[in-house]
Parts: structure tokens; sequence; C-alpha cells
């Protein structure tokens, strides 16, 4: 609500009780007893209660007022240093802090501008942990230009990043004792580039296993990018929740080896941090991170975890951190897809093994041989395996489905049969990757030879189904732009239909699913007594919109801006 409405949201509230106020007084008024109203505020306002007590109510209204009053502050901070200082020559003291392929990022230290990241385009060769004045022009990032393009400005304000500041007079005053650990972690990612380097396998296959092992995307050819987004396999380059689990079951296996299951578990999570730590922290590695450490650790105190619960901790500590993230691309997908797979995919698990049930009594029935086969090995350890991969592709693909097309405009029609293959794939993929890295670094030339060719062929044959998903008809259908409106309703929609299956499946319904199910029936008498009215009133709907279609508009033209193109072009190739 901060983001999109730029105000304190203590006026919203303000306005939202007033007229909650007027509402109910009018409602008292205009109150008529033992009258029968199907589609009625009042009737269903007893299962929203349910939810929205008082205390949930309260709680949503100081947590959207502090969050609300983080967003103005880290705003104000960015306002300040567009209006101010764009295109300005400026004196500041700042640490380096990171490098890029192109430039550095530095934290100033200046008073004025103090714990604002900058990026530093600059020839000169600086160190992690430099402590620099420089001099130089600071620039205002690009906003958006043209109609649904790339917005560089809050791209940046994802990384936290302030703008640009262009020097070639720059004093490295000292180096900072404080910030060694950022050489440290500097020289760890290095020294496992180097490993991987050290495999010897094909340049593709080597920028592919830096990508899934430690993120380093900076040597991916355009052809291969090309190829893995249109596929529709991107996440898998993507540090993710599947990274964290290969990590934790190499890690637990030879810590239960050496001190036990229950303690590994400690050591366990201080490695899954250690991990984060050296790799590029991106939201989704968080997310998984602390979703990861969560489960270890209710293991390890004998609690039940709750998926929900450490998501919503895991988002809470990266938006208290920086609330634009709310806008990175990566961190929707992520936190979309895990909570698609945790609420569609034992729904859609049900649905297919109520079908092959079904399906059994009557091929028994019939006595059909080869569906007999079939079905036998679709019972198997294998065949639960291949029906877990492929409900687990259907559930993201499903929740994914409209953010592909509002950031996109596009779906692709064989994504997942292509995700399902893909899936398969990285897993072993990583753990025969860390596993040659592990080999490399104490040089155990005997073991290099099998391991290096696993991972070449599980590389290879990633890179041939990325190719393949390119290639094939239909791989990408463009799509107009669909509005945040349309996007609500989907998931409404998606959320009601699963419900209702779910409903339906269920064997021990409790009161409150029973309820929901005469309801549905209610509905079904009302409409098929009433089935003429109803038609008739959505023709008249039809014909309304499609009036307003034939009605002439106003003119709209929009001028394509060739700079922002080019800029957009370069950023996708990076």
């Amino acid at each position: 609500m901060g983001l999109y409405c730029k105000i304190t949201i203590a006026l919203f509230y303000f306005a939202f009780i007033i007229l909650f106020k007027i509402l109910k007084i009018i409602k008292k008024k205009k109150s008529k007893k033992n009258k029968f109203k199907l589609i009625s505020f009042t009737r269903y306002k007893r299962y929203i209660n349910l939810i929205f007590t008082k205390r949930v109510i309260i709680y949503l209204m100081l947590f959207s007022f502090i969050s609300n009053t983080i967003v103005l502050v880290q705003n104000y901070k960015y306002e300040f240093l567009y209006s101010n200082l764009n295109n300005q020559n400026i004196n500041i003291s700042a640490i380096i802090i990171n490098k890029t392929k192109d430039n550095y990022i530095i934290k100033v230290i200046t008073k004025k501008y103090k714990n604002t990241y900058l990026y530093l385009n600059t020839r000169q060769n600086l160190d992690i942990g430099n402590k620099v004045n420089i001099k130089g022009v600071y620039k205002e990032p690009q906003k958006r230009r043209d109609y649904k393009g790339f917005d560089y400005k809050n791209y940046l304000k994802t990384k936290k990043i302030y703008g640009t500041i262009k020097s070639n007079t720059i004093l490295v005053l000292e180096n900072v004792k404080e910030y060694n650990y950022l050489k440290i972690k500097n020289k760890i990612y290095n020294k496992i580039k180097l490993q991987i380097e050290k495999i010897k396998l094909t340049d593709n296959e080597t920028n592919i296993l830096k990508g899934i092992i430690i993120g380093d995307k900076s040597d991916f050819s355009e052809e291969i990018i090309n190829n893995f987004s249109k596929s529709n396999i991107s996440y898998i380059l993507a540090i993710s929740g599947m990274h964290i689990n290969c990590i934790i079951i190499i890690v637990s296996f030879f810590l239960n080896i050496i001190i036990g299951k229950h303690y590994s578990k400690v050591l366990t999570c201080l490695f899954i941090l250690f991990y984060i730590f050296v790799i590029n922290i991106s939201p989704s590695v968080i997310r998984a991170g602390i979703s990861g450490i969560l489960l270890i650790m209710s293991t390890f105190f004998y609690k039940k975890s709750d998926i929900f619960e450490s998501l919503g901790q895991s988002v809470l500590i990266i938006l208290v951190y920086n609330p634009y993230l709310i806008l990175d691309i990566g961190l929707v997908f992520s936190y979309i897809s895990t909570i698609g797979i945790f609420t569609l995919r034992p729904i859609i698990k049900l649905i297919i093994n109520n079908l092959i049930e079904r399906r059994k009594i009557n091929v028994l029935r019939k006595n059909k041989l080869i569906q007999k086969k079939i079905i036998k090995l679709l019972e198997t350890k294998v065949g639960q395996a291949l029906i877990d991969t492929l409900v687990l592709s259907v559930s993201v693909n499903i929740v994914i489905a409209p953010i592909m097309l509002m950031y996109f405009n596009k779906i692709n029609v064989f994504s997942i049969i292509i995700c399902i293959i893909a899936s398969f794939l990285a897993m072993p993929i990583i753990i025969s990757g860390i596993i040659a890295i592990i080999i490399s670094f104490f040089n155990i030339k005997i073991l290099m030879i099998p391991i290096k060719f696993l991972t070449s062929l599980f590389i290879g044959f990633l890179l041939n189904i990325s190719e393949l998903g390119n290639k094939l008809p239909l791989s990408q259908i463009n799509f107009i732009s669909i509005s945040f409106y349309w996007f609500i309703i989907y998931y409404l929609f998606i959320f009601i239909f699963f419900y209702m299956v779910k409903i339906k499946f269920q064997k021990n319904k409790d009161f409150f699913q029973m309820r929901i199910l005469n309801l549905i029936y209610l509905f079904k008498y009302k409409i098929k007594s009433k089935r003429k009215k109803i038609l008739v009133y959505l023709l008249i709907v039809i014909m309304i919109f499609n009036l307003f279609k034939i009605l002439p508009k106003d003119l709209k033209i929009y001028f394509i801006d060739v700079g922002q193109r080019r800029f957009y072009t370069n950023c996708n190739t990076k």
C-alpha cells in the first residue's frame, strides 16, 4: 500500500472507519427481518468474522501502519538524492563493498548521505574494503519512459541502489578492517569459481554449473539465456529451494555419519547460512534458506513446522530490510510458486489418484491387460515419483501463468513437459556438481573422471532440453497485457475451485465445510429455478460491454523512446 499510495496509510483507515459507520447506520434504518437473500453481505459476514477477528484487524492496522512508515522514510531518502544531486558534482567518502562485472557497489559514509548505496563507474582498480574519497558526477537512474517498459529506477531500488556516480578522481584512504569479512567472502566465491573451472568441462557446461551452484550468470551467452527463458526453465539457474534441499541432503549425509543425526542439524543450519553468505544474496535464496533452517530446527526441537509461518517470517525479514523488494520478479515467482506447491499439489495429487483408482476398478472389471500394466507401473515408487513431478510442475505452472502474462506477455504451451524433464535433471546436476568441486579441491584424480562424465552428461541433457523447448512450435504465444484486476479474479477463481474440489474429495468433513457444501447446493437450486432470468441478465451485460467497445473513444498514440528501448535490450542481454 505504501509503494502504490505514497501517502500515509492512516488516512485510508480513517476514511474506511467513517464509511463503515455510515453503512452501519444505513443498514439499521433499512433492516428487514425474516427476508431470505441468497446474495447478501450480512449472510456471509459470519464466515469473514471467523478469519478477520477484532484482534487480527488491530494487528493488521498496527503492522501496516509501521510498514507504511518504513516505506515513506525509505522513499524520502531516494527522492532527496534525486531532487538535490542529479547531474551535480559531489565529493563523498565511501567504502567498496562489492564488485560487479561493470562497476563497484559503494556504501556512502559521508554524514549527509550516510548509509546510501551507489554504483561507481571508474577505470581505477579498487579492492573490497577500501575506504575511498570520490569526486564525481551523480546520475539519477532512468525511470520508465515507454508504456509498460522497463523501469530501471525501480529495478535499482530492489537492490537498494540510489544511483550512479562516475569518477576518475578516487583517493584510497585506507583498508577498513570491519569489512574484512567481505574480502574473505569474495575470496571463497572466487575459489569456488576456480574449482569449477578446474573440472575442465566445455565452456557452456562450466558456465551452467557456475550459474546453478553459485548463481554466477555473468558469462552466459545470449543463446543460452534465450533458450532457458523461452523454455520457461530459467528458475533452474536461480538459487532456490531446490539448491538448498540438495545442500541439506549432502551435508546431512556426511554429518550424520560423523556426529549423529540430532546434532548434525545445527551444523547443517550453520552451513546453509555460510552458503547464503558466500553466494550473491537474492530474495529467493533468503526465502529458501530461512524456510530450510526453520524446517530443520523444528525437527531439532521436536516441533511441527508450518510452511506458511516460515514463508511469512522470511518475507517479513526481506521487506523490513528493503520494502522495494516486493517489486522484484524473482521474489514474486519464488513465493507464489512455493505457495502454489503447498496449496495446489495435495489437491491435484488427490484428483489424479482418484482418477487412477476409478480407472483401476473399470480395468479390472473389463480385464484390459495393457491398462492393467500401466496402472501397476503408476503404483510403483518410480510411477509415484513421476506423478509427483507432474503434479509439482502443473501446480507451479497454474499459479505463475498470470504473472508470466503480466510481466512478459507470453506463455509456453509445452512448459509443463519441459519443466518435468528439467526438474529431474536439476538435482543430479547440483549433487554431482558439488561432489565434483570437492574432488577438484582435494585433487582426487581417480574419482574425477566418473564424476566429470556424469556432470557433463546431465548438463548436456539440460542444454539440449532448453534448446528443444525454444525450437518447438507454439513454444511461445504472445498475449496482450492483463490488468491487475484480472490477476486478482484469476487467483480468486483458482482458490474457490480447488477448495471446492478439496471439500468434495475429503472424507471426514467438518461443520464449516458442510455449510459450504450446503451453500453450493443452494446456489445450484436457485440458479435452476431462475435460469431464464439469469440468462436474460447475462445477455444484457454482454450487450452493454459490446456497446462500450463499439462506441468511439479518444485516440491514443504511444511514442516509443528509442534510448529507453536500447537500454532495456542491454539490460536483458546482461
